[in-house]
């Protein structure tokens, strides 16, 4: 998880320090270690990634991304931050065509990988973005409604150099792309 690395606030490669600052990103450090300790001891090739944030059809309703499209659909007011944090989002297609060219490609053993798209974008954009597409008659966002977190990460982005140059994969869905189909879904299928 990006979580390893914890609040750098750059664009960071996979030589950047992990230095997390929640629970979560320490369990995530302390898996890999041991993981890699214990396959460095058989005949075993682990491929850790670095997974920068997940969207698309499926999705957690709780999350992000979901929460403002319910709203749109609903003509509500989400309630956020300010939205000037900057997020590198990833399209579940990219994401499992990059696994699955991953499981299949000899890469080095114990190779560790950023998982991304390397491109950024301010979160008052997505937000922007899901009401251009849905176009409610009602409800607009709250942009400040809700305080930044003390250990709030404003720039979050992992360069993909390394992953693109290992195995021959690349994101290829936009992010608009990747929102109307999100879109879609939770039209189809709701929020469960």
């Amino acid at each position: 998880s990006q979580a390893e690395y914890g609040n750098p606030n750059v664009r960071v490669d996979e030589s950047y320090p992990t230095a997390p600052t929640t629970l979560y990103g320490e369990l995530k450090v302390k898996c890999h270690n041991i993981l890699k300790s214990c396959l460095d001891q058989v005949d075993f090739n682990l491929c850790w990634l670095r997974l920068y944030d997940p969207y698309g059809p499926g999705d957690n309703p709780n999350w992000f991304m979901p929460y403002v499209i319910k709203c749109a659909l609903n003509g509500e007011s989400p309630e956020l931050t300010a939205c000037t944090q900057f997020w590198d989002y990833i399209y579940i297609t990219d994401l499992c065509s990059c696994v699955q060219k991953l499981s299949s490609s000899q890469i080095p053993k114990n190779s560790l990988y950023n998982l991304c798209s390397d491109k950024p974008v301010q979160l008052r954009q997505v937000v922007d973005m899901i009401y251009s597409c849905i176009s409610p008659t009602e409800g607009k966002p709250r942009y400040g409604y809700i305080p930044f977190r003390q250990d709030q990460v404003y720039h979050l982005q992992g360069s993909n150099e390394k992953l693109k140059s290992a195995v021959d994969w690349q994101p290829y869905v936009s992010l608009e792309e990747g929102i109307q189909h999100t879109i879609e879904y939770f039209k189809q299928h709701g929020f469960k």
